[in-house]
């Protein structure tokens, strides 16, 4: 019985440290696209999109203008703030600076649908441009994290992690 009883508990211990490490995902189309190159592709799952990838409702067409309706001053005072709240990270490692930058895409991702369908459906220019500003956070905030990405990567590389 002893046997029984030990042998389940290890069995446990293995599939709940196992399970742990699994993702369960939906199988459904995740368009997305790369935030350095532009490049814009459908995946099978929106786990199989890369980390630094922005994932999307759907693929641009080409050829549209990218962020029509933000003016250059906007994404210059974008910019600015965006540097200046960058900058403020700095006192965290590269680890908590990259996950603290992912909850805004989160936050990002969650109500980016939702300015989408208003703009849609209302066609109105004020909701068009709330998803190009949520569109051009997304992109910038996503870039820093690539870039901090690669710096923790050569980090590790580098002392042998």
């Amino acid at each position: 019985m002893k046997k029984f009883i030990l042998s389940n508990l290890i069995w446990l211990t293995i599939l709940s440290t196992t399970m742990a490490w699994w993702q369960f995902c939906i199988q459904v189309i995740q368009p997305a696209y790369n935030p350095i190159t532009w490049e814009c592709k459908n995946f099978p799952t929106p786990c199989d999109v890369p980390q630094w990838w922005i994932k999307v409702n759907q693929c641009k067409v080409i050829g549209v203008k990218k962020y029509q309706f933000l003016t250059e001053k906007e994404k210059k005072l974008i910019d600015q703030f965006l540097n200046k709240f960058f900058k403020k990270l700095y006192k965290y490692d590269l680890e908590t600076q990259i996950k603290k930058l992912q909850k805004i895409i989160n936050k990002i991702d969650t109500i980016l649908p939702k300015f989408e369908n208003l703009a849609n459906q209302t066609k109105s220019q004020k909701y068009t441009k709330i998803v190009d500003l949520l569109l051009y956070l997304k992109e910038k905030i996503s870039k820093q994290i690539s870039l901090l990405q690669i710096n923790l990567e050569a980090i590790k590389t580098e002392s042998g992690e």
